[in-house]
């Protein structure tokens, strides 16, 4: 890896389990895991030793390698062509056979990499190994015929590129919440036609359902507890229908430590607001925004940036849109600050959020 990609990406203090007691007038407090987990790390290392080993070479990336606004715009600005997630059959008419094609951190559908892998020499794959697992989950339960339950995003990445590896034998049903469990619950309590399960509910190959099996994987991003109760809920409900429900537990590790880490942290230490940095399309930073905002005073903003002269920029993640609050309204009588960082978010972008509020 390059000194430019250290410097930009993994900057930063060593936070881990410390307390930053000297904020000009604010307590700033971290969690003991925060920042980019080991996919990531590998995901960027690998795409960054491919630009430096391929200087002469155009390299295309299928999608952000990562959902993080910074990280991406660095690739960009070292040459890296990025194409759209919904445009990446672009790709056959933009590159050619020679050129460097790289598959994201989430992966890709399997038709389109099985296409890609015909069409280019070279292909770098840097999908996360633990999103490889539930592909083989997935893949192997769909071999056996069963129906696949997935609790996730339907049009994340990272689940279009799960749903590609089932059968077109089997039905696949992608829920995203407890709610939408409990609706999928209600709906075969009631032994209903097919034809009407509830719209909120993302079903494909709806004729295909067989209650006999029912496998269960999530995107590896969710909120963990919400899992565990997801899938009690629905194994409870199958397995009282008479169907045998499997389930394999695919929140990677990393996502699990970050979001225990954020409820120890503010569990002991009551914050009076906290912020979230990261991208804003990040799954796994919008859970700890969810988490944490059940509880407390919570802002959810890109980077440093956000912090204006006069106003801050946040993103509501139940509107999916940036809105403006002036600063005295936010920060008027606090005195403790949270700061928590997904898996997709540099070091580096926390220790300049920390140095900016040393100014306020």
């Amino acid at each position: 890896m390059s000194d430019m990609m250290k410097k930009k990406l993994f900057s930063g203090l060593d936070y881990s389990g410390r307390r930053i007691e000297n904020c000009g007038r604010f307590e700033v407090v971290l969690p003991k895991v925060f920042g980019f987990c080991g996919g990531v790390i590998h995901a960027l290392k690998l795409l960054e030793e491919t630009i430096i080993a391929n200087p002469e070479k155009k390299l295309f990336l299928l999608g952000e390698i990562i959902h993080n606004t910074n990280v991406n715009e660095y690739f960009q600005s070292n040459g890296v062509n990025i194409i759209p997630h919904n445009a990446m059959e672009k790709v056959f008419s933009v590159a050619s056979a020679d050129d460097i094609i790289v598959i994201p951190a989430f992966g890709i559908r399997a038709d389109l990499e099985a296409r890609i892998r015909n069409r280019f020499k070279t292909v770098i794959d840097t999908t996360c190994k633990d999103v490889k697992r539930v592909w083989e989950f997935v893949r192997e339960e769909s071999n056996k015929g069963a129906t696949i339950l997935i609790h996730g995003h339907p049009y994340h990445p990272e689940v279009e590129a799960t749903i590609s590896r089932a059968s077109s034998s089997s039905m696949v049903v992608v829920i995203s919440n407890l709610k939408e469990a409990g609706l999928l619950a209600d709906f075969f309590r009631g032994r209903k036609s097919l034809l009407e399960i509830p719209k909120e509910i993302h079903v494909i190959n709806g004729e295909k359902f067989n209650g006999d099996r029912i496998a269960m994987a999530n995107q590896t991003t969710m909120l963990f507890n919400e899992t565990v109760d997801i899938e009690a809920a629905l194994r409870k409900t199958f397995e009282h229908l008479g169907g045998t429900f499997v389930a394999c537990q695919t929140i990677c590790k990393a996502t699990y430590n970050r979001q225990t880490s954020a409820i120890q942290l503010l569990e002991k230490e009551h914050p009076d607001i906290v912020f979230v940095v990261g991208g804003y399309g990040s799954s796994n930073t919008n859970n700890l925004y969810f988490l944490a905002n059940k509880a407390y005073p919570t802002f959810y903003i890109k980077d440093s940036s956000s912090i204006k002269e006069d106003t801050l920029e946040h993103y509501l993640p139940s509107k999916n849109t940036t809105i403006f609050t002036p600063l005295p309204d936010i920060f008027s009588s606090v005195k403790k600050i949270a700061i928590l960082a997904g898996a997709s978010c540099p070091v580096g972008i926390v220790n300049s959020l920390v140095e900016r509020l040393k100014s306020i």
